[in-house]
């Protein structure tokens, strides 16, 4: 509608219910916390591509795909993550076959500079001739920065936002702006 769609974030190094830390390791190896599921890797591989298969087949056509930290050791399981995306979401952007850059900041506000949607590192190459456009991904809810709902979170001021818009679209590149539900799925009155 409006010429607005939606994408999917999806980390699949970082499961604190199915013990994957930060770095993509399984963080039950010592001692498992009430509500983890310790799982051998091949577990936990099918499990994540089973979830963006029901994400890329149940939800239509999306515009981004956003893999935080992909880290499939299974080299098979990393093919068939990549049919899955040629087969269900060929169009999405950030895809190995239409891929994308992150300019380096959560904050809306990129490092000064010019940014360019050619080269894949940085704020981007004009003297390069690979299409790589620029991703400036932030959050809505404010002080600090929280990337999932948390109750009574403040929100950024119109005026922030517009800001935001402006150091980043107003610079070449595509603003992403979290919008995170609340545990019932709904979007809080407040935003």
């Amino acid at each position: 509608r409006n010429g607005i769609s939606h994408g999917f974030y999806y980390s699949i190094m970082k499961s604190f219910f199915l013990c994957r830390s930060f770095s993509g390791t399984n963080s039950c190896m010592d001692k498992k916390l009430p509500g983890q599921v310790n799982l051998t890797e091949a577990q936990y591989e099918a499990i994540a591509l089973g979830q963006v298969a029901e994400m890329w087949t149940k939800y239509g056509q999306v515009a981004e795909l956003w893999f935080d930290s992909t880290a499939f050791t299974d080299p098979a399981n990393r093919a068939k993550l990549l049919d899955m995306e040629r087969q269900f979401q060929p169009d999405a952007i950030n895809t190995a076959m239409s891929p994308t850059s992150w300019i380096g900041t959560e904050s809306g506000h990129p490092a000064s500079g010019e940014i360019w949607a050619l080269g894949c590192r940085g704020l981007g190459d004009p003297d390069s001739l690979e299409w790589c456009p620029k991703q400036c991904d932030t959050t809505l809810q404010w002080s600090p920065k929280k990337w999932f709902w948390e109750p009574n979170s403040p929100i950024r001021s119109l005026q922030e936002v517009i800001s935001v818009y402006h150091d980043t679209v107003g610079r070449g590149c595509t603003l992403e702006l979290d919008l995170a539900p609340n545990r019932s799925g709904l979007i809080d009155d407040a935003a």
